[in-house]
C-alpha cells in the first residue's frame, strides 16, 4: 500500500469516482452523473455510518470503495461489523494492485476499531475466498405458480405501504433483526430505494397500527406481445410467525388470474414444506425421480480478522454447558500477520484466553473456512467430514460445535 494513499473522498473527487464506477459496473447503467454525485453528497453529509474512500496515486484517483458501519446480530447479540461495496478500479489501472490496496485498507480500518467482522457481497467468490472470506447462507430462487401457495381464511391485515410508512417498516425490520442471527440493522436509506422507485410495491401485515411483516415485489413482463401476462418477483419476505405468513401466502395464491409465476428469493431452507407444489418452471427431473424445485446462489461472505475479539464477542452466547480447552490454529494467506494460534479455555460457557500451550484438542484450518464456521454457515462436523479442517482429537467435535452459532445466518440487507 506504500504506492497509494487512501482517504475519504472529497466532493471534488466525486466526478472522477462517477467515471470509475460507471465503467466498473456497466451492467448497472449508471449514466446520470448529476444524480450519482448528488447521491454521494447526500450520503456523505447525512449518513454517518456510510463512508466513501478513494485510492490515490500522486493525487490521482485510481479506485474507490464504500464502507458501512453495521450492527450485526451474532448468535442473538448485537455486535459491530464492517461492510464494503462499490469497489471500483479505474480501467486504465487494473492489475496495478489497486484492489489489493483497497482491501488492505478495509481490513486495517476496522481492525483499528477492534471490529473483527467483515462482510461483503462477492462479485467473484473465488477471488474473495483467496482473501480469506468464507461463504454465508445460500439464497434460493423459487419460480412457482401462485396456486402453489396455500390458501388461508383471511388476508384482512394486509395493506399497501407507502413512503409515509417508512418508519414503521424500518422499526419492524430492526426488531426482527434483533431476534434473528445474521441479520443486520437497517437505516431509512435502505428502504428509500424501494419507496422512491415506483416499480416496487410493499405489502405489509398491519396489526393494531404496528407491522408484523412485509413483502417487497415488482412486476415483470413475460410476453412481448401480451401485456396481461406478468410475473411477480418478490425480493424480500419477512414475517413474525405462521399466521402472518399464512396471509401473505393467501395473497400470493389469489394472484393467479393476473400472475403467471411468482419468483421468490428466500434463505429459508425449509420453505418448500409450506408449498402445495414444489416444482419450478423447468420441468426438470433429477435421477431417479427428484423434481427441480428451486435454483440456489451464494454471494454474501464473512471474514473474521481478530480471533481475540471474535471469542470475546461470541462468549455470551456460547452453550453454558461447555467446558474444555481448545487450540485454534488459523492461517490467512492474504495478510500473513493474521496467521496465529490461540488457546481458549471455556468454563461453563465463558471464554478465557490461555497463555499455556495445553489443550484438549486443536482445530486447524484456513481463515475462510473458519469464518464460515464462526458465523454459523458451516458446522464443525460437516467441515471435518469435508476435510476442510483438522481436529487433533475428534472426541471433542461436539464440544467445539457448542462454541459457534447453531443457526445459519439470515441476512436481507442490500449494499
Amino acid at each position: 500500500m506504500e504506492n497509494y494513499k487512501i482517504h475519504e473522498l472529497r466532493e471534488k473527487d466525486f466526478d472522477d469516482y462517477f467515471r470509475i464506477v460507471r465503467n466498473a459496473y456497466p451492467g448497472l447503467a449508471i449514466k446520470d452523473q448529476e444524480k450519482f454525485v448528488s447521491y454521494l453528497k447526500n450520503t456523505t453529509r447525512n449518513n454517518l455510518s456510510t463512508h466513501f474512500y478513494g485510492c490515490f496515486h500522486h493525487n490521482k484517483l485510481r479506485g474507490g470503495m464504500r464502507l458501512h458501519d453495521f450492527n450485526l446480530n451474532l448468535n442473538y447479540h448485537l455486535v459491530n461489523a464492517g461492510g464494503i461495496g462499490f469497489i471500483a478500479v479505474d480501467m486504465l489501472h487494473k492489475k496495478e494492485k489497486v484492489c489489493k490496496a483497497i482491501m488492505d485498507f478495509f481490513h486495517q480500518h476496522y481492525l483499528a476499531q477492534k471490529i473483527p467482522f467483515l462482510v461483503l457481497y462477492a462479485f467473484r467468490p473465488d477471488f474473495y475466498a483467496d482473501m480469506g472470506f468464507g461463504m454465508a447462507t445460500t439464497m434460493h430462487k423459487y419460480v412457482i405458480e401462485p396456486r402453489a401457495f396455500p390458501r388461508s381464511t383471511s388476508k384482512s391485515h394486509l395493506v399497501f405501504a407507502d413512503s409515509s410508512d417508512l418508519e414503521k417498516i424500518l422499526e419492524y425490520h430492526n426488531a426482527q433483526a434483533k431476534r434473528t442471527h445474521g441479520m443486520i440493522l437497517r437505516q431509512e436509506s435502505d428502504f428509500k430505494m424501494f419507496f422512491n422507485n415506483p416499480e416496487y410495491n410493499i405489502v405489509a401485515f398491519q396489526d393494531k397500527n404496528r407491522y408484523r411483516g412485509y413483502l417487497i415485489f415488482k412486476f415483470n413482463k413475460v410476453h412481448q406481445n401480451n401485456f396481461v401476462i406478468n410475473d411477480m418477483e418478490i425480493y424480500e419476505l419477512l414475517y413474525d410467525e405462521a399466521p402472518v405468513l399464512n396471509e401473505f401466502c393467501f395473497f400470493m395464491n389469489s394472484q393467479s388470474d393476473q400472475i403467471n409465476r411468482i419468483i421468490l428469493y428466500s434463505q429459508d431452507e425449509y420453505l418448500h414444506f409450506k408449498l402445495n407444489d414444489i416444482r419450478n418452471n423447468t420441468g426438470n427431473l433429477y435421477p431417479p425421480v427428484f423434481h427441480e424445485s428451486y435454483s440456489s446462489g451464494l454471494g454474501m461472505m464473512f471474514k473474521i480478522t481478530d480471533l481475540h475479539e471474535y471469542f470475546a464477542m461470541i462468549s455470551p452466547a456460547v452453550d453454558k454447558s461447555l467446558s474444555g480447552t481448545f487450540k485454534f490454529t488459523i492461517s490467512d494467506s492474504f495478510i500473513g500477520q493474521y496467521n496465529r494460534s490461540l488457546v481458549i479455555k471455556f468454563k461453563n460457557g465463558k471464554a478465557f484466553i490461555s497463555s499455556k500451550n495445553q489443550f484438549d484438542t486443536e482445530l486447524k484450518t484456513d481463515i475462510s473456512y473458519f469464518s464460515s464456521i464462526a458465523i454459523g454457515a458451516l458446522t464443525v462436523v460437516k467441515a471435518w467430514e469435508l476435510g476442510l479442517i483438522e481436529i487433533s482429537d475428534t472426541n471433542y467435535i461436539t464440544g467445539l460445535q457448542k462454541i459457534f452459532p447453531a443457526a445459519k445466518p439470515q441476512c436481507t440487507i442490500w449494499f
